[in-house]
């Protein structure tokens, strides 16, 4: 009743003030008292996993501050050490790679960490930090049940739906999905256009590059223009990957 009372008050109050900053500045006061943090989590980053159909894997972090997002301080990453699909093996070493980073730089470190995942994330996650030494405050957030996992709160806590601390969460790590998706689609269409190129006369690897370099999305290449291949990689090159992606021309 007491979980009850306080979420529908902490709603209301972000509600009647009326614009997303406050609804933010909610959930991180709420989130500091129901996760026990040593302060107000104004700068918050989410890791995601990734693996689509077989592929590499690769993993995201997202940064929220003051319950907004903070594009200049996403990061993709390539998973180097683990062979075949595991997640948690991947989240051990992500976590590592990006504070391993930050210590050694001197850089700010976050006041929470939010995991996408169950208790095995977590805890691959809280293992990578305690081998680091490093004491941030880390829970995860499960999809199905929305529970939230914590050091502090091992047996799970839920939100309810209306919970600002819950929302700012679920913000955090559907971008940190959406972003590892990104990621691992331009990954597949950048190998799909190499294997396209590797069989036309006269492209080689530096002219790969080129493109690659000129055009952000892979997909864009078979249907830019003469002039915009030409712009790219001169007119000899251009004429031979549009009259491959476009023969009949």
């Amino acid at each position: 009743m007491e979980m009850a009372i306080q979420n529908a008050r902490m709603f209301l109050e972000a509600k009647d003030a009326g614009s997303p900053e406050a609804s933010a500045r909610a959930g991180m006061e709420e989130l500091k008292e129901r996760l026990g943090l040593p302060e107000l989590p104004t700068r918050i980053e989410g890791f995601d996993i990734s693996t689509l159909q077989g592929g590499a894997t690769v993993a995201s972090m997202v940064s929220f501050r003051e319950g907004a997002r903070d594009r200049a301080g996403y990061r993709r990453f390539r998973i180097k050490t683990v062979e075949g699909q595991d997640d948690f093996a991947s989240m051990f070493e992500v976590v590592s790679r990006r504070y391993r980073r930050l210590v050694a730089e001197g850089q700010e470190l976050p006041g929470l960490i939010l995991i996408d995942g169950c208790k095995g994330q977590l805890a691959s996650a809280c293992a990578a930090l305690f081998n680091l030494e490093l004491r941030i405050p880390i829970c995860s957030l499960a999809k199905r049940e929305e529970i939230v996992f914590s050091p502090s709160v091992p047996e799970g806590l839920a939100l309810g739906p209306r919970s600002a601390g819950r929302r700012l969460l679920e913000r955090v790590r559907d971008e940190a999905h959406r972003f590892a998706i990104t990621y691992h689609r331009k990954l597949r269409d950048r190998a799909s256009l190499t294997s396209a190129l590797d069989g036309i006369a006269g492209i080689g690897p530096a002219t790969r590059t080129k493109l690659l370099r000129e055009f952000a999305d892979p997909r864009k290449v078979p249907e830019a223009s003469l002039e915009e291949l030409e712009a790219a990689v001169g007119k000899r090159a251009a004429r031979a990957v549009r009259r491959a992606f476009h023969p009949k021309e």
